[in-house]
């Protein structure tokens, strides 16, 4: 069995179809995407779409989804709405033209109970898996890591770090990993690879 993450596809369903098909996957297989689904490519149902159709697939909210999520549930918040088309919410807005208001109230409410983070332990290492990051500091670091532990430590977080955390995650250490070099791996997207080089970003996180 192989597990495969990925993020941040925005909306281009095409090369995320000739990915999987690449890989081929297995019944036995586990997809994780850790967000941002849609909005600004062309074709953001569509990538919701073929994520739903992975095997064993997790699929967490990112901060396009989240808001998506608000504009969609409740048209009267004019604030809402253009803070998603101003971050490129509008191929998506499209894409729901037509749409009844019980499916777009449907479609709010599968995205707003998304999970906002998914933790595993594979050949003894733990990991971490959230769309932006996590705050270092915040949670307190537990004498053993576990599923239950792991959980807990996430769900102390703030949810809007694990959705748009940025520079304060990037630029310094997690403080998870001890001198051994023990302790969770975050897995993350959100940051576009080219601004970390700005962000002074470390090397272990």
């Amino acid at each position: 069995m192989a597990t495969y993450v990925f993020t941040d596809i925005h909306g281009h369903s095409a090369p995320l179809k000739r990915v999987i098909d690449r890989i081929s996957p297995s019944e036995d297989d586990q997809f994780i995407c850790l967000g941002d689904m849609v909005d600004r490519g062309p074709d953001p149902m569509g990538v919701v779409e073929v994520v739903k159709s992975l095997p064993h697939v997790v699929m967490l909210q990112g901060n396009h989804e989240q808001m998506m999520a608000r504009a969609l549930a409740n048209a009267d918040d004019k604030e809402a709405l253009i803070t998603w088309l101003y971050n490129g919410g509008g191929a998506t807005l499209d894409q729901l033209e037509g749409w009844s208001d019980e499916k777009l109230h449907e479609l709010s409410q599968w995205l707003f109970n998304l999970p906002l983070h998914h933790e595993g332990i594979v050949q003894n290492r733990p990991y971490i898996l959230v769309h932006a990051g996590i705050r270092a500091g915040v949670s307190p670091v537990p004498p053993v890591w576990t599923l239950e532990t792991l959980r807990a430590f996430v769900e102390n977080q703030q949810e809007d770090d694990l959705l748009w955390i940025r520079e304060d995650f990037w630029s310094r250490p997690t403080g998870l990993i001890d001198a051994e070099g023990r302790g969770p791996i975050v897995i993350c997207g959100h940051t576009p690879t080219p601004y970390l080089a700005s962000v002074g970003g470390s090397d272990f996180n």
